[in-house]
């Protein structure tokens, strides 16, 4: 059987140590920090492409519109009068372009490079971004579609673009820059906001991490000085306890001894009165003073040993009482797997002539096992059934149930009677020591039936607990451990 003390050192054992998780907490800190920043850099720069990409398609139509609209002027002129405008803002990276293409996919309009007008463009491929297959410039000239994104030029540089068709010139019209150069730009800006996230966050990651094991240091500290005071708390409780253990039983064992006295001396006075009524036979006594005499001896006397030996009988009961309940505490405790259904059948057949008498019928559902002392479980659910039936209301037949449930990692019987009850007020006090519902006498029993069950509970790590209503009945709850502890 393992001590509780190995199995808190084995778990003990099985903890990272604070510094570990300070450092791996810190080092996943780091990574995500970094991670972070790295996504955030390159979505920046996919989103800036993509709204340059929107803006220039929304160019590319504004041209197209205007194309169309100019039908008055000559190709030649119009394609002039485009080339000027282009050339006059100002605004506008150096490495952007305006580029026309005519139905045979010829330039007929290069603002960067004007040398190129009348090659041919269409051998361009197109990167992507097109429900169809990949393909070359031209076949987006003959299909008249607009294109949206990337495509190698014959030079071999990766450009973006936005192509737009002019329906009434025959034309293609292409805002262009090249993706090397945007991407080049956009990095110039965000480089300095990179460093400076960086050496931030290489500023904080040892501050953070300083602070988090100093944090777990102050946790750990607090940890040790309340598991020592924990642990000090039980030797004291477990001193404590010994102690009265040993009280109780040298108190009950010393007070016995007068109690046998009395009883004893008791028996020994009652011989003498009888003696003493014999001598006063054979004496010649006035009738007044031989009856007053009669009356001491026969009534008196014999009323007040009838009260002694009631009292003693009563103390030795009680006595015996406190030492069951001490020894509660003191047995040693062997937990194993039980199969409750085998226990509860040896139960009912012990109190079968009790419910014969009583005439009460006790039904047991099917029920999970759970782990506990076989011993101590008998008793507990012993000491309960003796209870329900006890307690059954003579006016009607009485009817006890027993059933189970498993709840998380314990099991949670119950005991249901449809006796008396108890009114709330008592409900409490039931698990006092000594306290009984018949104070009358009429129900056998010391008050300590219950007393005794929380007892064992408690060293089970279980619990009890009821429900009741006076004149309805009542429910008994066991919560006992279904899992073994680690």
């Amino acid at each position: 059987m393992v001590s509780e003390e190995e199995n808190r050192t084995a778990t003990e054992e099985r903890r990272w140590p604070v510094p570990v998780i300070a450092l791996v907490l810190g080092a996943v800190s780091v990574v995500a920090a970094l991670a972070i920043c790295l996504l955030t850099y390159f979505r920046t720069i996919d989103s800036a492409e993509e709204q340059l990409l929107t803006f220039y398609m929304e160019t590319a139509q504004a041209l197209a519109v205007d194309a169309t609209a100019h039908t008055n002027l000559s190709d030649e002129i119009l394609l002039e009068l485009m080339y000027n405008n282009w050339n006059q803002v100002n605004v506008k990276p150096s490495d952007q372009y305006l580029c026309i293409v005519d139905a045979d996919s010829k330039l007929i309009l290069h603002t960067l490079y004007p040398d190129t007008v009348g090659n041919d463009a269409g051998g361009n491929r197109i990167l992507g971004n097109r429900k169809c297959e990949p393909c070359v410039l031209s076949e987006i000239v003959l299909s008249h579609e607009n294109y949206l994104g990337g495509y190698l030029s014959s030079a071999g540089q990766e450009q973006i673009a936005a192509f737009v068709y002019a329906p009434d010139r025959g034309w293609t019209i292409g805002v262009h820059r090249s993706r090397k150069a945007l991407r080049d730009q956009i990095r110039k800006g965000l480089n300095p906001l990179l460093a400076a996230l960086m050496i931030v966050c290489g500023l904080l990651i040892p501050v953070s991490l300083f602070l988090l094991y100093r944090t777990f240091r102050v946790v750990q500290s607090r940890q040790k000085r309340a598991e020592n005071e924990r642990r000090e708390l039980l030797a004291m409780l477990d001193a404590k306890n010994k102690e009265l253990q040993s009280l109780v039983y040298i108190s009950s064992h010393d007070l016995k001894t007068p109690l046998v006295n009395i009883a004893g001396f008791s028996g020994m006075l009652k011989e003498h009165c009888q003696e003493l009524k014999e001598i006063l036979a054979g004496v010649n006594l006035d009738d007044q003073v031989r009856e007053k005499l009669h009356l001491l001896l026969d009534e008196d006397v014999c009323e007040d040993l009838a009260f002694i030996r009631s009292g003693v009988k009563q103390v030795q009961t009680l006595l015996d009482g406190l030492l069951r309940v001490s020894r509660v505490g003191t047995a040693e405790i062997m937990p194993q797997r039980i199969n409750m259904n085998h226990v509860l059948g040896e139960i009912v057949d012990m109190v079968r002539f009790q419910c014969e008498e009583k005439q009460a019928t006790i039904t047991v559902d099917p029920l999970p096992e759970c782990i506990c002392d076989l011993n101590q479980v008998h008793q507990t659910f012993t000491n309960l059934l003796d209870n329900a039936l006890k307690y059954l209301d003579p006016k009607r037949q009485g009817k006890i149930h027993v059933s189970g449930s498993i709840q998380g990692s314990n099991i949670v019987y119950c005991v249901e009677d449809n006796g008396v009850g108890i009114e709330e007020r008592y409900q409490q006090k039931v698990f006092e020591i000594y306290y009984r519902l018949d104070p009358t006498g009429q129900v056998e029993g010391e008050g300590l039936g219950l007393v005794i069950i929380r007892r064992i509970l408690d060293r089970h790590s279980g619990k009890i607990w009821l429900e009741s209503e006076l004149g309805k009945g009542s429910k008994f709850y066991v919560s006992l451990p279904y899992k073994e502890s680690s």
